[in-house]
């Protein structure tokens, strides 16, 4: 008992002093800020900004091809072919020099040496085909519509990258638009933040608002970084195909998008079965199998060739030291052991594949021609309901701005109408440029005229098949 009083006696003492100390209030949360944005280190730029269009674009491309200057080899080579077809009708010329030593020397009873020890002889011969029964004709016509169909094919490449770097270009504008829009958005995520901050300290806003508003922050310069990236490669994209410097620092010309013009269906089918180059490739090449089986067929046919030969050599017992004999060569193959049915059989099936394939391209040519037909309605509606819908985004953010400063409406209501306008505007660019490309689309199904100058010289042009 006499140990508990003290104790007792030194509770009753503290008690009035913790009666009163109130407990100390939770200081207000400080609104953090958002670390800023680290820069990135950025590649020196190479040279002064260039100022690039469309049209600056396809002429640069067309001009640094790799592709193309590959098709132009093959026209050169397709040249040298029909050079090689015609060898056969120019004279031919043989030079032979021979030395034999006979032991013993052939002579005559008598001494007269009929065949002495050493012994030259020297041959000039001359050859001119006369007729070839064929030969030379179906050879050099199928070189020469074999060249023609190099040409087409030349042609279709230029098609295809007039239509890649038109794309190319429309995407790298795309992307420069969604690194606007995110842009956009990011500063009114910035001003949502410091609004958020004021109305807190202010004890209007609640917590929640301010971390609900930082997190929309980061997100925001997260989509911005992506958007910058995404850019970079489309750029770099377009400057790989022009042929300049991935560094390059570029500046695209816009490309206003233009009202569809009236289309005649049936006439655009029509158009592309007669003028698109991957058809008009096959039909040449068709037409220049079809003179290679004849070609083949023609190596049984006899010929007659114009000969010429003059002889200088030691003089023999019976032979002249110089003699030049003239005579006319009638050449009749009688037997080559199949060689020539088996060749004009390969040749005849190498037709037959080449017409399914023309007919499986007419196929794809004509499906193309009502997919990129289609393509252009749809994107060009397209186009009006994503004006409307930024419309009705911005509407419906201005009233959300205004029920959240008077306090009406929670922040999710205010962040939500923000994405759906940055979700609208990139639907707009978006469908603005998938209009484009199905121009484009269009204007390949149907071979449409260039839109800049091509290399197309008389060399590479090739004439109506």
């Amino acid at each position: 008992m006499k140990r508990i009083l003290p104790w007792l006696l030194l509770i009753l003492l503290v008690m009035p002093v913790w009666a009163q100390t109130e407990p100390a209030a939770e200081p207000a949360a400080v609104p953090e800020t958002v670390p800023a944005e680290p820069a990135s280190p950025e590649p020196a730029p190479a040279g002064p900004v260039l100022q690039l269009d469309l049209q600056e674009a396809l002429k640069r491309a067309l001009a640094n091809s790799p592709t193309l200057e590959e098709y132009r080899s093959k026209v050169r080579q397709a040249n040298y072919k029909i050079d090689e077809a015609y060898t056969p009708a120019y004279p031919t010329a043989d030079f032979s020099a021979t030395y034999s030593h006979v032991e013993p020397p052939v002579s005559l009873p008598g001494g007269v040496v009929i065949s002495p020890t050493d012994n030259y002889q020297f041959n000039l011969t001359l050859k001119q085909a006369i007729f070839t029964f064929g030969r030379l004709r179906w050879s050099t016509l199928a070189s020469e519509l074999s060249e023609l169909s190099a040409r087409e094919n030349y042609r279709n490449e230029i098609d295809k990258l007039i239509q890649d770097v038109a794309v190319r270009y429309i995407q790298a504008q795309l992307a420069a638009d969604q690194v606007a829009i995110t842009e956009d958005t990011l500063a009114s995520q910035e001003a949502n933040l410091k609004q958020s901050e004021l109305l807190f300290e202010q004890g209007v806003a609640a917590r929640f608002d301010v971390l609900r508003n930082r997190s929309a922050v980061s997100q925001a310069r997260q989509s911005v970084l992506s958007a910058r990236n995404d850019a970079k490669l489309a750029k770099a994209r377009l400057l790989s195909a022009m042929g300049l410097s991935l560094d390059q620092e570029v500046e695209l010309a816009p490309t206003p998008a233009t009202e569809p013009p009236p289309f005649d269906l049936e006439q655009s089918r029509a158009k592309a079965l007669e003028d698109r180059p991957e058809l008009g490739a096959l039909n040449w090449a068709i037409k220049a199998s079809e003179a290679q089986v004849r070609a083949t067929w023609a190596q049984d046919n006899p010929r007659i060739d114009l000969q010429n030969s003059t002889v200088n050599r030691n003089v023999t017992g019976f032979s002249p030291g110089t003699q030049n004999t003239t005579s006319i060569v009638l050449s009749i193959p009688l037997f080559d052991g199949g060689l020539t049915r088996a060749r004009a059989q390969q040749a005849e099936e190498a037709v037959t594949q080449l017409r399914q394939n023309l007919e499986q391209t007419q196929r794809v040519v004509l499906l193309d021609v009502e997919d990129s037909y289609r393509s252009v309605q749809t994107a060009y509606q397209a186009i009006k309901v994503a004006e409307q819908q930024v419309e009705e985004s911005e509407e419906a953010l201005r009233v959300a701005q205004l029920r959240y400063k008077n306090g009406v409406s929670t922040n999710v209501e205010l962040l939500d109408a923000q994405a759906a306008l940055s979700q609208a505007r990139f639907a707009m660019a978006q469908a603005r440029a998938n209009y484009q490309v199905a121009n484009w689309r269009w204007w390949k199904a149907t071979s449409g005229e260039y839109p800049v100058d091509v290399p197309l010289t008389d060399e590479y042009r090739a004439p109506d098949p």
